[in-house]
């Protein structure tokens, strides 16, 4: 009998070694892999999924997004192989954010085939976001797992996700817990890049057809409307606090 409760504690001592050295060597290759995505894209606003190895890179420099999925991810009967998708902003056709599976915010284009110039952007900024995640879950629990879908232009493969928090725990998790609060901010903070690479793209289709002399007028109102553009996304200004600067602007 001694024997047997031996063998029993020995086996857990030993998977519990195994799950320890698992994760710490998950966390080693995450942190290498967002070193080296860093280092490839200096300027760019990199997240990297400690859950199941998906990235997101939003390059304002570059105009585009890097988009993967660093190792096996889902069931054995519906398994998403790792892969590295490079996007142009004008490629990206929609955005949501969703919890548990349900959408709590989302962006589009609209219908450029009907000649429309500026996306239809409904995310209303980052507070706007972090509000909807923080409210009630649409489980018993809290919420499980708050992910970004990203759909684009691409016949092979349309839909990526990022995930942004993951947890096992029956209960889930909620606002006020640490793990949870990092990633619904890091979810509206990418979420409002999103919004910003869409709106970059789509005004860069309005300046077609401008002279030069005409971009040489506006340059300086065009980078101080970026400049505010950059605050409201980084939260620093408020929806109502950007909007009254840029009516200043548009008035002088």
């Amino acid at each position: 009998m001694e024997i047997v409760i031996f063998l029993i504690i020995l086996f857990f001592i030993v998977v519990a070694i195994f799950t320890i050295k698992s994760a710490t060597n998950d966390g080693a290759e995450i942190r290498e892999l967002r070193s080296d995505l860093e280092s490839e894209y200096p300027e760019a606003n990199v997240h990297v999924s400690h859950e199941d190895g998906s990235f997101l890179v939003v390059d304002f420099a570059r105009g585009q997004i890097v988009i993967g999925l660093d190792k096996l991810r889902g069931t054995v009967l519906a398994q998403e192989q790792p892969y590295r998708s490079v996007i142009p902003f004008a490629e990206i056709v929609k955005v949501q954010v969703l919890k548990d599976g349900v959408q709590v915010a989302s962006t589009n284009r609209g219908s450029q085939a009907l000649g429309a110039a500026v996306g239809a952007i409904a995310f209303g900024g980052v507070g706007a976001v972090v509000g909807a995640l923080s409210g009630s879950s649409t489980s018993s629990g809290g919420t499980k797992r708050l992910i970004i879908q990203v759909t684009v232009n691409d016949t092979s493969k349309p839909i990526h996700e990022v995930t942004f928090y993951q947890t096992d725990r029956k209960k889930g998790g909620k606002r006020g817990e640490i793990f949870f609060d990092r990633g619904a901010q890091q979810v509206a903070l990418f979420a409002a890049h999103l919004e910003a690479a869409i709106r970059r793209s789509d005004e860069g289709r309005c300046t077609i057809g401008k002279s030069a002399s005409d971009f040489n007028e506006n340059d300086d109102f065009s980078s101080q409307i970026e400049k505010l553009w950059s605050l409201k996304v980084a939260g620093a200004l408020t929806q109502e606090e950007y909007e009254a600067e840029k009516a200043k602007l548009i008035s002088v």
